[in-house]
């Protein structure tokens, strides 16, 4: 096209020649923008991401800002209420046993029969009856005895413990009281056998 051009209104681009300034493609504008990044871009009040703007705000946030999904927050009502239903369904049988030992009829009377011996008995020395007996005894020239109503006491226990009859035993004082103590001795197995196994025995 040559001379003045009167009318813009019937022309366009296309009856223009390309010069140095080219016109606008969209595979030109797709091939610039492939080589560009942020770095190119001005940046405006949209902020780019940096890792120091993101510890900034995260930091001033708390589980208050984080909205609560299917993993729940603590609190101590629920971690309360959590326990009490787990451990309603267990028992001694889940806890493994440690340095404090569970109870076992084998092991009390083990610990019975260790501690509880006949020179321990012995030792108690217990005499038998009130001062009205033993100045009943001393009025027809009988001493003091003594009868063994520990042992007799822990027979009792021990039977308890392990389904056996007690044994009864009494200690004579002196060797002339050694048949006074069997008569007691066979009084008390008598009172005994014939009582159910539900008698109290009182000095």
């Amino acid at each position: 096209m040559t001379g003045t051009v009167s009318f813009r209104s019937n022309h366009d681009t296309d009856d223009l020649a390309e010069g140095s300034n080219l016109y606008y493609t969209t595979a030109r504008f797709d091939t610039a923008f492939s080589g560009k990044t942020t770095t190119d871009l001005t940046e405006g009040t949209n902020l780019y991401y940096t890792s120091a703007r993101f510890d900034t705000a995260f930091s001033a946030k708390s589980t208050t800002d984080l909205t609560e999904g299917t993993n729940l927050y603590y609190t101590t009502t629920r971690a309360n209420t959590d326990f009490d239903t787990r451990l309603a369904t267990k028992d001694t049988g889940d806890l493994a046993e440690g340095t404090n030992l569970y109870y076992t009829t084998a092991r009390a009377n083990t610990a019975i029969d260790t501690r509880v011996t006949k020179s321990y008995v012995d030792a108690l020395n217990v005499r038998l009856g009130s001062t009205e007996e033993s100045e009943m005894l001393q009025s027809v020239g009988q001493g003091d005895f003594i009868i063994d109503r520990v042992y007799a006491a822990v027979d009792k226990l021990k039977s308890l413990l392990t389904s056996r009859n007690p044994k009864f035993s009494a200690v004579a004082r002196e060797d002339s009281d050694y048949k006074l103590a069997n008569v007691w001795r066979t009084i008390l197995e008598y009172v005994w056998d014939i009582s159910d196994c539900n008698t109290d025995f009182k000095a």
